[in-house]
């Protein structure tokens, strides 16, 4: 393959970036290489593997199976490596090289990617965020597999084989419309349970149970004209209605500024649990310097931007959840 350890490693990176990128142009760029220096990495690679790696499907180019399977263990090997050769305190953002493949809430999104994008762009200026939506479930394969880095959201059930932190966690409030013909800066539990609710979903089980408790103790039917998964969108149809919506409190207040929108503490007797949004990875990431260097960024901006308290220690990660 190579004769020399260095030779070997700059193979593995080539290797590394080339399946994830999937581009020998965008690869050449993110190594600092030439791009006839890329292909013919790819081309060794071929040769080692049998396989192609990379195929053209169109214009684009996919991975074979292959590829496919070699990704997460080229990811892992390469940290082994660097974490060998590198030693205890060397890590450096500032050198960093790779993109991170995260999940997000809407609501976890517009409070933390802001702040954390001015981070990066001082302290780790070559480091790129691939930002998708996080799913209703934690997706554990993604995580497992090594598509995904981490997921943020507000996740309970964590399985066994996930490691998660909390970041932050808020409190519920009300949002309706500033022109609402009922409510004027109060809501009492009468308007609260004769008004029709949109509902941001999922809402955790002990909201939920809360909230049907309520309505029953009542005596009033439970209106319920969307459940929305976009908080965007939910947000949006309470802007324009007379339905209401219980969303945690610095994403209401972040949405007032931009949309018509007043902010009211829930009524007395209704009491709900915090929302607390997590971080969740796989165990196969624990021990990666740059994972756990973007974790302890994202818990740092929770604690400064979640407006609730953020389980995290002094040092290393803060784990609730561990298999």
């Amino acid at each position: 393959m190579s004769n020399t350890p260095r030779q070997a490693h700059r193979l593995l990176a080539a290797l590394d970036v080339l399946l994830e990128e999937r581009n020998v142009t965008r690869a050449a760029r993110r190594l600092h290489l030439s791009q006839p220096a890329v292909s013919g990495a790819l081309s060794q690679l071929r040769e080692l593997f049998g396989d192609p790696l990379l195929v053209r499907v169109g214009r684009d180019l996919v991975l074979t199976p292959r590829a496919a399977e070699l990704m997460p263990l080229a990811r892992d090997a390469l940290a082994s490596v660097d974490r060998l050769f590198g030693g205890p305190g060397v890590f450096d953002p500032q050198r960093l090289r790779r993109q991170f493949r995260i999940a997000v809430s809407d609501a976890a999104g517009q409070l933390l990617l802001p702040a954390v994008m001015r981070r990066l762009l001082v302290e780790a200026p070559e480091v790129t965020l691939r930002v998708s939506s996080a799913p209703h479930e934690v997706p554990t394969p993604l995580l497992g597999s090594g598509a995904l880095d981490l997921a943020v959201a507000h996740y309970e059930d964590i399985p066994p084989d996930l490691r998660a932190s909390m970041l932050y966690e808020n409190r519920l409030v009300a949002v309706a419309r500033a022109r609402h013909p009922m409510l004027r800066g109060r809501l009492t539990m009468r308007q609260f349970v004769s008004l029709p609710q949109v509902v941001v979903f999922p809402h955790s089980t002990s909201t939920e149970d809360e909230l049907r408790r309520a309505f029953g103790a009542a005596g009033a039917p439970f209106r319920l004209v969307a459940s929305v998964q976009p908080l965007g969108a939910a947000v949006a149809m309470v802007a324009a209605t007379d339905a209401i919506a219980l969303v945690s409190e610095p994403v209401a207040r972040f949405h007032a500024k931009a949309l018509p929108l007043q902010v009211l503490e829930l009524p007395r007797g209704l009491r709900l649990p915090k929302v607390p949004v997590r971080a969740v990875w796989h165990e196969r990431s624990q021990h990666d310097a740059g994972c756990a260097w973007l974790r302890k960024l994202l818990r740092e901006e929770g604690s400064r931007n979640g407006a609730g308290r953020a389980a995290a220690r002094p040092a290393g990660d803060s784990v609730e959840f561990a298999g």
